[in-house]
């Protein structure tokens, strides 16, 4: 593994490059895109593991925290969707530059995915995209996260909110989440997608419940198949 900061300052992004490992080296690069807040804690570790399978499998991987996340430079309350598709567009630049790959494969799980959906339409050389329990809907997605943390809040914990320059900006399971930030994930929807978004396209649906089929008939009509 090799931790390195890539782009300029004052939004340099931290990244680890997993070299290709065995007998066989693959012309690919993979960029894995994580999710957000708290679920970015919680799957750190399968990211870590999923980076070294692909790399013992002969690819080349990089895995980044997106702008005002994780390591790398930003405040977290200076994040933003438009800024973190930017910065997958930064990281396909990285890899592809300095590999020297022929073809990139974006990897996200839930925000991460659906970053990556909207990003691979800008991005040419992205030629598959693995979408990992991809956010379809950000209304929805932040009404379960709204719900969630009153849950957590139940109990011992206080009800506060946090308190930063921006006066609509809220706490969410201990993450800020800025009036900017909240309007641009409410304007999220894959489903608005006018054309499928690529060729080689891998859903991965690992949510098991009654949602499931909802999930694969609404993402069929963009052309996206589990």
């Amino acid at each position: 593994m090799e931790p390195f900061y890539f782009r300029k300052p004052p939004k340099s992004l931290f990244g680890i490059y997993h070299p290709p490992q065995g007998i066989e080296t693959h012309n690919i690069g993979v960029v894995l895109c994580y999710p957000l807040g708290q679920e970015y804690i919680r799957s750190y570790r399968a990211f870590l593991q999923l980076a070294k399978l692909l790399s013992s499998n002969g690819f080349h991987v990089l895995r980044f925290d997106f702008c005002g996340c994780g390591e790398s430079e930003g405040d977290c309350n200076q994040g933003s969707v438009s800024q973190w598709l930017t910065d997958i567009s930064t990281a396909v630049d990285e890899l592809k530059g300095g590999c020297e790959v022929s073809h990139i494969c974006l990897v996200g799980l839930r925000l991460g995915a659906t970053l990556s959906l909207i990003a691979r339409s800008e991005i040419t050389v992205v030629k598959g995209v693995i979408l990992w329990d991809p956010i379809v809907k950000g209304k929805k997605y932040l009404k379960e996260l709204k719900n969630l943390h009153q849950r957590w809040l139940e109990g011992s914990f206080p009800k506060t909110q946090i308190k930063l320059k921006d006066k609509k900006c809220y706490e969410i399971l201990g993450f800020p989440f800025t009036g900017s930030l909240t309007e641009e994930l409410e304007n999220l929807d894959i489903l608005k997608l006018r054309q499928k978004p690529a060729d080689n396209i891998l859903l991965i649906d690992s949510t098991k419940n009654d949602n499931s089929n909802l999930l694969n008939e609404d993402l069929n009509s963009i052309g996206i198949h589990l």
